[in-house]
């Protein structure tokens, strides 16, 4: 998902649709940056993520990328980055991370999401 400096959405894919149940085409005019860190947010376990992605969508100047994982309600873990692009813009990349074939790595996957908690 592509974010202009306004925090106003301007690119998103079928795969953000199918992730987040959420077709941001329909009306982007309602597609800003706080609508949608409020749509995730409600579909994820509590992570500080989110207010961390609206500050860094609607900063300006220097800004550093922003990396997490959060825990869907589902119970998918979601590798999350935020980009800041060339004049203000910034780009938001969601994944599916990788199942866990063991405990250890699902251990280690909930440390993850409790940094961000």
């Amino acid at each position: 998902a592509g974010f202009e400096p306004n925090g106003q959405l301007v690119m998103s894919n079928s795969a953000y649709t199918k992730l987040w149940h959420h077709d941001p085409s329909t009306n982007l005019a309602e597609s800003t940056i706080k609508i949608l860190t409020t749509h995730w947010q409600e579909s994820s376990a509590p992570s500080l993520i989110w207010q961390d992605a609206f500050d860094l969508v609607c900063s300006t100047g220097d800004r550093e990328p922003l990396m997490g994982a959060v825990r869907l309600l589902d119970g998918r873990m979601v590798d999350c980055q935020f980009v800041p692009m060339v004049g203000g813009a910034t780009m938001a990349r969601f994944s599916l991370a990788e199942r866990a074939a063991d405990n250890s790595q699902v251990s280690f996957s909930t440390k993850r999401l409790q940094q961000f908690a």
